[in-house]
């Protein structure tokens, strides 16, 4: 009986993969047609814009409006800005003293005394 059934099985799989296959030829026929239809139509708006004219600077105008604050800054100043403010507040954490880590009292002063100077900005 079990054999039966994988009989059975691989004729049901290879029957639904040729009805696939014969399928989908049309389909990537069809595909092909309007990639082809496509990418001719794409090239014929390229050529007229091509022959359009540049255009011609105008005024300046006004300027538009401000950003929202946080919104305009320049990611690689910021990262700059951030690495330089880690570095030195890295440099006032005092170097352990006989193989002691540094004091975890002294590390939040100077936490705090970190956090007062960006306030102070």
């Amino acid at each position: 009986m079990r054999n039966e059934t994988l009989v059975v099985a691989d004729e049901i799989v290879r029957s639904v993969k040729e009805y696939t296959e014969r399928s989908v030829v049309p389909l990537r026929a069809r595909v092909e047609e309007l990639g082809q239809k496509t990418a001719a139509a794409f090239a014929e708006v390229e050529a007229k814009f091509q022959t359009l004219p540049a255009p011609e600077r105008g005024d300046k105008g006004e300027p538009g409006e401000r950003g929202m604050p946080g919104k305009d800054a320049d990611p690689l100043a910021v990262r700059g800005l951030v690495a330089e403010l880690v570095d030195q507040a890295a440099a006032k954490i005092p170097a352990p003293k006989d193989g002691k880590d540094a004091d975890p009292e002294a590390l939040v002063e100077l936490v705090e005394l970190f956090a007062a100077g960006l306030e102070a900005e």
